[in-house]
């Protein structure tokens, strides 16, 4: 057997690998911007769109699953957030465009930028939209409990859940002094 040939292989391999890594910190980086630029009433759309177009480049090469799923994962936060704040309800996996597992993963995480939501919603004395935001996120939590498969096949979503209960709790505490104060 030829060193050459097994050598450029694994060269290749590796290539691709960093490539992969660099597309997913890209998608991070601009799903975060985006995540940011919502809450601040931005356009998001140029940012959503780059995303979706570094995403579906790492589909293409990546070689190491949990690169590929962090990037998937922080697309389909950004996603589902906008989604939620535009059309007032949750989009099915499908119209993210990305695997049930990071779907599940970004919907978790999807609750904490909800409480800010809720929050920045309670500062301006908007009631009814934070009671709607609290409605998603019980919604969210509620949703995410069916899903009671062992760590081996939805790793990390109980430990997700657990915060999300005590997040869920706290927000629903918020918004009843809120109101009981007004």
């Amino acid at each position: 057997m030829r060193v050459s040939k097994l050598k450029r292989f694994f060269d290749l391999q590796e290539k691709r690998a960093k490539a992969a890594e660099e597309l997913s910190r890209e998608v991070v980086r601009l799903c975060s911007k985006g995540v940011m630029l919502i809450h601040r009433r931005g356009d998001v759309r140029p940012l959503l769109s780059a995303a979706e177009r570094a995403l579906k480049r790492l589909e293409k090469i990546s070689v190491n699953p949990s690169v590929l799923e962090i990037a998937q994962q922080e697309f389909g936060e950004l996603f589902i957030l906008k989604y939620i704040l535009e059309k007032g309800k949750i989009p099915e996996p499908e119209q993210v465009g990305i695997p049930y597992y990071p779907y599940l993963m970004a919907l978790a995480d999807v609750v904490g930028e909800l409480r800010r939501e809720l929050l920045d919603s309670l500062r301006r004395r908007e009631f009814k939209r934070a009671e709607e935001f609290l409605q998603h996120m019980e919604g969210i939590f509620e949703f995410l409990s069916t899903f009671d498969h062992p760590e081996s096949i939805l790793p990390g979503l109980r430990r997700k859940r657990d915060i999300l209960r005590r997040v869920l709790e706290e927000s629903r505490g918020d918004l009843t002094l809120a109101v009981v104060r007004s």
